[in-house]
């Protein structure tokens, strides 16, 4: 929609980094990709749909969505059993209950955005998810890159989430997106996760 490469190009660019799963979120529609495009790399139909804005991942359908506001953008996002983050809080400067409202409908809060880190430091949302937590609300944390490929911020691969799945399907990768089956990352890789009683040992890099 606003981005400057075509979607074969941005998925070549994730592609290359060794990215198995990629969602192109346009505005307003879900693009049509080909799976044949890229052997062994999942495209899940996704879009950026609704105010405040919110991801609809593993679309069932290509084309315009033209629900402009949040409540009809959740509810068409439900009938298609897609995994729903809340995008950008900070950046979008939302008041405190526009976010509480926005947090009961999805699953995740986008906690990293990295175009808008690099653009004027408003891409995490780590205290806002904390009080939304504190506030009884159980969210998962998510991290992505929203990478527009465009001059004043070519920048991409910075914000990403590791899956652990069974199948590289659509139905497998977003039954362990609500089920909280990941982690999101800027950087760091976690390696292994055990916990023993009130021990929580962790390995990473």
């Amino acid at each position: 929609s606003d981005g400057m490469l075509s979607p074969r190009e941005s998925v070549q660019k994730y592609a290359s980094k060794g990215f198995k799963v990629i969602g192109l979120s346009d505005h307003g529609r879900v693009t049509p990709v080909d799976p044949a495009w890229f052997p062994g790399v999942l495209l899940v139909p996704t879009a950026e749909i609704g105010w405040p804005h919110m991801l609809h991942i593993g679309a069932k359908k290509t084309g315009k969505i033209d629900y402009p506001d949040f409540k009809r953008a959740v509810a068409h996002a439900h009938r298609e059993k897609s995994f729903t983050v809340m995008c950008h809080p900070d950046w979008s400067n939302h008041d405190w209950k526009v976010i509480d409202r926005s947090a009961r409908q999805v699953f995740a809060l986008e906690v990293y955005n990295h175009v808008t880190v690099l653009e004027n430091g408003t891409g995490q949302a780590r205290e806002i998810w904390d009080l939304l937590l504190r506030a009884g609300h159980r969210l998962w944390g998510f991290a992505d890159d929203d990478s527009h490929f465009n001059q004043s911020y070519p920048q991409y691969a910075g914000g990403w989430v590791d899956i652990r799945t069974p199948r590289l399907t659509r139905g497998a990768v977003i039954n362990s997106l609500k089920t909280g089956s990941y982690y999101s990352s800027s950087g760091p890789k976690l390696f292994d996760l055990k916990v023993t009683g009130k021990l929580i040992r962790l390995r990473c890099s």
